[in-house]
C-alpha cells in the first residue's frame, strides 16, 4: 500500500469513529410515560412515591421521558372568560393541580421531576411549593412566578389545557393516576403500573437497560 492509500484509510477511519459513536449515543431507548393524576389521590400519591420516583432515581431517568398531567377525574365550566373547576377531592385539589399546572410550565423537565416528585411526597401537596422549592432548589424569582400562576387567570388556562387533555384520552380516564406508554393507553398495563411500573417499563424497552433483570 503507498502512503497516499494510507493516509486516505486513516483519514476516513478517523471520521467515520466518531459518527459511529454518536449513532450509538442516540440509540438509548426511551419511552413517553404520561402520568394523568390528582394532587390529593392517595393512589396518585402512591404511585409517584412508591413506583416512579425510586425508578427514576435509580437508573431509569436516562430512559424514560415522563409528562405529568394533573387534572384527573375533575371537570371545567367556562363561563364567559372564566373557568370554575370542580375535582374528585374538593377545591384545595384543584388548588394542587392549578399550582402544578405552573410547575409543570415555569421549570425545566429535571426541575418538574424534583418538585412534583417532592410535592407527592408531602402529606397535603397542595401547600408544598415553598418546602418543595427550597429542597430541590428552584430558585425564589422562579418560586415566586409559580405562586401568581398559580393563583391568576394563568393558572386557570394551564389547568384546563391539562383537562382538555385528560377528556381526550381513549379510552376514557376512570382510574387515577392513568399511565400511558409512547401515547398509547392499555388498561393492562394501567393496572400493572400502580404496583409494578419497573416491570411494564422493562416491557416496553424490551431488550431493556440496566436496570432491568436478564433472563
Amino acid at each position: 500500500m503507498d502512503m497516499l492509500s494510507f493516509w486516505t484509510l486513516y483519514t476516513l477511519a478517523s471520521i467515520t469513529l466518531p459518527v459511529t459513536q454518536i449513532q450509538g449515543q442516540q440509540e438509548t431507548k426511551k419511552v413517553k410515560v404520561q402520568v394523568y393524576y390528582e394532587t390529593l389521590c392517595p393512589d396518585s400519591k402512591r404511585f409517584v412515591k412508591q413506583q416512579l420516583s425510586p425508578l427514576l432515581k435509580n437508573g431509569g431517568a436516562k430512559h424514560i421521558d415522563v409528562e405529568f398531567i394533573p387534572y384527573g377525574k375533575a371537570t371545567t365550566t367556562i363561563r364567559g372568560s372564566s373557568h370554575r373547576f370542580s375535582c374528585q377531592h374538593g377545591k384545595p385539589e384543584c388548588e394542587g393541580n392549578k399550582m402544578h399546572a405552573c410547575a409543570i410550565k415555569y421549570l425545566n423537565k429535571s426541575e418538574q421531576i424534583d418538585f412534583i416528585t417532592c410535592s407527592m411526597g408531602k402529606s397535603y401537596p397542595p401547600t408544598s411549593l415553598t418546602q418543595c422549592a427550597n429542597e430541590v432548589g428552584i430558585d425564589g424569582a422562579t418560586r415566586n412566578k409559580i405562586s401568581m400562576c398559580a393563583n391568576s387567570v394563568e393558572g386557570d388556562h394551564l389547568l384546563a389545557a391539562h383537562g382538555e387533555q385528560t377528556h381526550n384520552l381513549k379510552p376514557k380516564l376512570f382510574f387515577v393516576p392513568t399511565i400511558t406508554y409512547n401515547g398509547i393507553f392499555e388498561v393492562e398495563k394501567m393496572w400493572q403500573s400502580q404496583n409494578d411500573f419497573h416491570g411494564v417499563i422493562c416491557h416496553v424497552l424490551e431488550d431493556g437497560p440496566n436496570f432491568c433483570p436478564r433472563s
